[in-house]
């Protein structure tokens, strides 16, 4: 049923905006799934400060979607300045000055999350973030000059973009970052239906490109399935050299695979490949020595 609304909204005029008052109206945007999703962004930004410290970081980041949360936690971790790119403007103030109100009422959380301190956290949230808003906008295509990034940033993104897209990204992330620059992003290997109690989180990996494509393939739905090689070989073929990664592998998932009938375009994949559910990767663009890879 997800599906198909979904579908049906993806081929509307305005079907976007109707995705998002949907999203809306099922809570998604509710303090309680605003607090969860910030202690959990919080907890992964935490771990990317220790590697690679964000104060007074100029960041682009892939993404921010309609309440900035990624931009707000980066602002909060120190970043300078934010330029975020969006293919449409999906970004709301109401939504983003609620999502401050939710992090100001949890503050204790928040702080036990990140690792910030309270006083710098409400200091922080008293100011609005340093924000270059491009959308429609286009990473692959930023204008901005050679070697001037810290941070290229996105947080469940990349497994929504097609791959000759995402190629463009990559290329034109090597070009940005600087030599002592990080690409660092969170990226969601598994079917994104199993959230929604639908299969599991390798069932679409049952159906043929032409298939997939023909529910999937639109701006609401969109989900390449490229697995964990994939994107090793993509970044590399940009001149992105993997610093840090881990994979998140779901017992699930890999109990799924052995009663799941997988289509031949995966079936040269190994079976942990396959199951993986999450990829968290930071790339240099200067041939940095691997540090700690799966």
């Amino acid at each position: 049923m997800k599906r198909s609304i979904q579908f049906i909204m993806a081929h509307l005029p305005f079907g976007e905006h109707l995705n998002h008052i949907a999203q809306k109206a099922a809570g998604s945007f509710s303090p309680e799934a605003q607090l969860w999703s910030l202690v959990a962004q919080a907890g992964y930004l935490r771990a990317l400060d220790e590697r690679h410290p964000l104060e007074g970081a100029t960041v682009v980041e892939i993404g921010p979607g309609w309440q900035g949360l990624g931009t707000l936690l980066l602002h909060l971790f120190g970043a300078a300045k934010i330029i975020a790119f969006d293919h449409q403007p999906h970004f709301r103030r109401r939504l983003f000055d609620s999502l401050v109100e939710t992090a100001e009422a949890s503050i204790e959380a928040l702080s036990n999350a990140s690792g910030i301190d309270r006083a710098a956290l409400a200091r922080r949230l008293g100011d609005f973030p340093d924000l270059d808003y491009r959308a429609p906008g286009d990473a692959a295509v930023t204008g901005l000059p050679d070697a001037s990034i810290d941070l290229v940033y996105s947080y469940g993104v990349l497994e929504h973009i097609d791959r000759p897209d995402l190629e463009a990204i990559a290329r034109e992330t090597a070009r940005i970052l600087k030599p002592t620059g990080r690409a660092a992003h969170n990226i969601g290997l598994h079917d994104h239906f199993a959230s929604a109690g639908l299969g599991n989180g390798v069932n679409f990996l049952r159906y043929s490109k032409r298939r997939w494509n023909f529910w999937n393939r639109n701006a609401i739905l969109n989900h390449n399935r490229m697995r964990l090689p994939d994107y090793f070989e993509l970044f590399a073929d940009a001149g992105l050299c993997p610093v840090w990664s881990q994979r998140e592998l779901r017992s699930e998932n890999l109990e799924a695979l052995r009663s799941l009938r997988i289509h031949s375009d995966f079936r040269h994949f190994g079976v942990e490949d396959l199951a993986a559910s999450h990829l968290y990767i930071d790339l240099s663009s200067n041939g940095a020595n691997e540090t700690n890879l799966i």
